[in-house]
């Protein structure tokens, strides 16, 4: 039990630096859950070094695994791979940090709240501007490192890594994120494609779940219980911002501050298209249920501001 003086243990990352993300993404819709971890474990596999190394020698397209992704979403435009290694290279990395869904080469940017002009300056931030000499550095054997780094850039400044750090330090916690410890993370970017990133049966969190098991006193049969990871994993067509939006005590809340449009005084009609977000916030305040894109639009415009700018 926690006690006076004592510190509190954030788990963030855990899954960034593990297995990028995947293990709490919706990959395949199943009751069982084995099966839903497992078809993680497949998208993760797409950005290891087994299947890098086919992209880099351009035999990817004839991956089975590849295949049953790009069947799964029909309706997703992919890029062709590009002759040019640097390019191939970035096409290859962006779905996994920009937009839906996290598959090679898929067009992920293709958003109606964005202008032309704002798509082709979020194509070109990660490995144009932030770190132009990236791409050149990634083989299959640096992959995983040159991933972690990223997440840290990306991922790990974000909100909901930091809104609990600073929960903790408002609130007089002192607080600790183990797995950004430089020593877990030199070890995470070192480890292979078996530890739970692949095709390989090993669960994902591998490490950390064989160290559960076996070397400290910990109830590891609490991990195989309940959902792999969120209700979504588990029941289709649930969604927690669904719930969150549409019918709990801070809708009146969201559609009160949508309602002044805030978000016209700091969004700028060269980036975004405003008419289409206006369109989102009338349709919200008018009862009418969002999908798809549009849903998700409409959650980052709520959350934008409720938070505000400073």
């Amino acid at each position: 039990m926690a006690g006076p003086g004592a510190t509190i243990f954030n788990g963030e990352t855990s899954d960034s630096f593990h297995n990028f993300g995947f293990s709490q993404f919706v990959t395949f819709f199943h009751s069982v859950k084995s099966f839903t971890e497992y078809a993680d474990k497949m998208n993760c596999y797409l950005y290891g070094p087994t299947y890098l190394r086919k992209v880099i020698d351009g035999t990817a397209d004839a991956d089975k695994v590849g295949i049953i992704f790009r069947k799964m979403n029909e309706a997703v435009s992919f890029r062709e791979a590009s002759a040019d290694a640097t390019a191939r290279m970035r096409d290859y990395m962006l779905p996994l940090f920009y937009g839906s869904p996290r598959i090679p080469f898929a067009e992920t940017l293709a958003n109606p709240a964005l202008t032309a002009t704002a798509v082709e300056n979020v194509r070109d931030f990660p490995f144009g501007v932030w770190d132009p000499e990236i791409l050149g550095r990634i083989t299959p054997e640096t992959c995983y490192a040159a991933y972690i780094h990223l997440y840290h850039s990306f991922h790990s400044q974000g909100s909901t890594v930091n809104c609990n750090k600073w929960a903790m330090l408002e609130n007089g916690h002192r607080w600790r994120m183990p797995f950004h410890d430089t020593r877990i993370v030199d070890i995470l970017s070192a480890a292979p494609e078996s530890w739970g990133r692949g095709l390989d049966f090993n669960n994902v969190k591998f490490p950390l779940k064989w160290v559960a098991r076996n070397k400290i006193d910990f109830p590891y049969e609490v991990l195989e219980e309940g959902p792999h990871s969120y209700l979504y994993d588990v029941i289709e067509g649930f969604s927690l911002f669904a719930e969150i939006m549409y019918r709990s005590g801070v809708t009146p809340w969201f559609k009160e501050v949508l309602a002044e449009r805030p978000y016209r005084s700091i969004l700028s009609d060269t980036h975004f298209d405003l008419a289409y977000l206006d369109g989102l916030v009338d349709a919200y305040l008018a009862g009418r249920e969002a999908r798809g894109p549009d849903f998700n639009n409409l959650v980052s415009l709520a959350l934008f501001c409720a938070t505000g700018w400073y």
